[in-house]
């Protein structure tokens, strides 16, 4: 039979993008395309004689409908039995890029089994012809960073290696003074000023991603969106860049540490079997490559990874941490509020904070992301201007980038007289306000898709940019379903469910729960894994990204406020730290909308229990708040809460009360 090789990458690569695998017109299609040469996106490449291997249309499709049920091992049997047709061209050229495979696939059993029958040989290859297709892989898997990524500006600290307390009676000083600072042991500041307990002062930087490639063990810190991951991919782009101009030998190794929940198909897995199958092609080669100090691990999102599994309760972030023990290049990001310094005794460590997009970088953004033409219509759209931009530039050069943002700022002198002024207070004061709202790269994202999908109509808010978001999908996938003759669920019906599955999440304090443990109907959650609202991982479920999670899970606070209940539940003893429910809380503000509104309603809800958290809420709100904003019954109720507990027993709970009456100035 032939089978070319574009045809192996195009149906490897159709595996991979799960919205099209999830549909089954397109299965429908690629099917038809490879044995047919019939319609499709596929035409341009040469067909499959279906008539000479009938077996293999069978398993085809058979793996296929698996992948789309979700079945263990379903996408490891497919490619095995690419890798067994691939094998029946033999030799020539091919046999460097299917061996690299066959090494990839002998980590799986059912791999082994077939690979063993066809007799073929998984180390034909050398080393570096497998590293070679390793970095091509990348850099394909990776291409649309390539396109889209713009540097991201930061704040970096050196954390010295950890020392040990002589003495209770001065650790408890020093723990009292660490939390009227905000800065307690394993705890992130609200204000994002400190990284750690440490005090060691925090260095401007002007492209994170550079700085990394100069640290040998870092920490990338940064709010929900802010563009982690999206930098740890560049680094991989950037490392495969100095690999094949013969610049670095280091190979990144690209970890999604939300995928390790220390079991795999219900066996426990190790730290160390998690990661060589992460490495994929080079899992085999792993132990070679770090004994020759080759390796750079790059972790994604620590907070998205269940700190015990469910396995066997074992602490998994004590896993990583002591497989990372000796290990001398890595880098691990975290969100901000969730980083408890887990890696303190890995020390020294380099910690980076990413900052927010300034305005040219929002534009670079948009114009990337959509073509010049098409992001630059949506820049102007929101406002943008070349006086904005020079607004901002002389803004930056007076050190005031911070109060750029600041929607009640009262620029003097200089500034008022500016041409771009007038071009700041639009942004601030008319319309949707979304330029503000695109400092995170995530919400930048979400507008660019909601804005072409749409018509390019533009949302009012974070709140209604999810909600449109959201709309698309299910309206995309109810469409779909149609054409096929489906019954699609009602689009309120399926976001209840959502609902439901965000608040047991968040009861759980994770970003994942067991399919065993779903409430909903499975027809409602297959339709949300169908709109890519929730993906599905082995057994368990989670949404494509935390901040959705959030967003549903903010209506349950909505149904608890509505209902005159008091939020003291979703803080328990330690109500000064809102843990899950801290973004939510903020979301939830947006939700409301009606300006300062809506947050200050909420504000006034949470502040009997929880002043610093209310007052974030203002602080914190997509559309630049600030404390001007603060209605008087408000700010009343934040006081007499922030009064109330200044002799709260915990130094922390003092704290935080101490940090809202200074934020009022009372």
């Amino acid at each position: 039979m032939q089978l070319s090789t574009e045809l192996f990458r195009a149906l490897v690569r159709f595996l991979s993008d799960l919205p099209l695998l999830r549909d089954a017109a397109e299965r429908e299609r690629l099917v038809d395309w490879a044995f047919h040469q019939d319609r499709g996106p596929y035409q341009a490449l040469a067909p499959l004689e279906r008539e000479t291997q009938p077996q293999y249309v069978t398993r085809l499709v058979r793996a296929l409908e698996g992948q789309r049920c979700g079945a263990a091992g379903s996408e490891w049997a497919l490619l095995v039995y690419l890798e067994v047709l691939h094998a029946d061209l033999g030799g020539g050229d091919h046999a460097g890029e299917l061996a690299s495979y066959l090494g990839q696939l002998c980590a799986y059993e059912e791999a082994r089994a077939i690979i063993a029958e066809a007799g073929l040989d998984p180390s034909a290859a050398t080393l570096e012809e497998i590293v070679a297709f390793y970095f091509d892989e990348l850099v394909y898997d990776f291409a649309l960073t390539a396109r889209e990524y713009v540097d991201l500006a930061g704040e970096q600290t050196t954390l010295p290696a950890a020392m040990l307390p002589r003495g209770a009676g001065r650790r408890r000083g020093r723990e009292e003074l660490q939390a009227v600072l905000g800065i307690g042991l394993g705890h992130v500041a609200l204000d994002g000023e400190h990284s750690a307990h440490d005090t060691a002062a925090r260095a401007p930087v002007e492209s994170v991603r550079e700085k990394l490639l100069t640290v040998a063990r870092g920490v990338l810190l940064g709010e929900p969106g802010s563009g982690k991951s999206w930098t740890l991919r560049q680094l991989a782009l950037d490392y495969a860049a100095l690999w094949h101009a013969g610049q670095s030998a280091h190979v990144p190794i690209f970890v999604e540490l939300r995928h390790f929940s220390g079991m795999a198909e219900e066996a426990r897995q190790s730290f160390a079997d998690f990661v060589c199958a992460e490495a994929g092609v080079l899992g085999p080669y792993l132990e070679r490559l770090i004994a020759e100090g080759r390796v750079l691990f790059l972790l994604d999102a620590l907070n998205e990874m269940p700190r015990h599994s469910p396995l066997d309760k074992r602490d998994l972030v004590g896993e990583v941490r002591r497989y990372l023990t000796d290990k001398p290049r890595f880098v691990l990001s975290c969100r901000v509020r969730d980083y408890q310094d887990d890696l303190g005794t890995l020390r020294p460590l380099e910690q980076l904070y990413l900052r927010d997009l300034t305005p040219p970088q929002i534009r670079e953004v948009l114009r990337r992301r959509l073509g010049a033409e098409t992001g630059e219509a949506l820049w102007h759209t929101m406002g943008g201007s070349a006086g904005l931009l020079g607004f901002w530039q002389k803004v930056a050069e007076h050190g005031e980038e911070a109060r750029f943002w600041e929607a009640g700022h009262e620029w003097k002198g200089v500034y008022s007289w500016d041409e771009g002024y007038r071009d700041w207070q639009r942004i601030h004061r008319e319309g949707a306000r979304l330029i503000p709202l695109c400092r995170n790269p995530f919400m930048s994202h979400l507008l660019c898709w909601v804005y072409v999908e749409g018509e390019r109509q533009l949302p009012g808010s974070r709140a209604e940019l999810f909600k449109g978001f959201i709309s698309k999908l299910l309206e995309r996938e109810a469409w779909y379903a149609v054409q096929r003759g489906e019954i699609w669920p009602e689009q309120a019906t399926i976001e209840e469910a959502l609902v439901r599955v965000a608040r047991a999440m968040q009861d759980a304090a994770g970003t994942v729960i067991p399919m065993a443990d779903l409430d909903p109907a499975p027809d409602l959650i297959a339709a949300a894994i169908a709109a890519n609202l929730l993906v599905v991982e082995g057994e368990d479920i989670r949404f494509s990204h935390q901040l959705l999670q959030e967003y549903f899970a903010a209506r349950t606070l909505l149904e608890a406020m509505d209902g005159g209940e008091p939020p003291l539940r979703f803080f328990g003893k330690t109500w000064w730290e809102a843990g899950v429910w801290r973004e939510t809380t903020v979301i939830l503000g947006e939700f409301l909308g009606e300006g300062a509104r809506g947050p200050n309603r909420v504000a006034q809800w949470l502040a009997p229990v929880s002043p610093e958290v209310a007052l974030q809420v203002i602080l914190r709100n997509g559309e630049g708040l600030t404390v001007t904003d603060l209605e008087p019954d408000t700010r009343a109720v934040l006081l007499a809460s922030a009064q109330a507990k200044m002799t709260e027993v915990d130094p922390r709970g003092r704290a935080a009360a101490y940090r809202v009456l200074a934020l009022l100035e009372a």
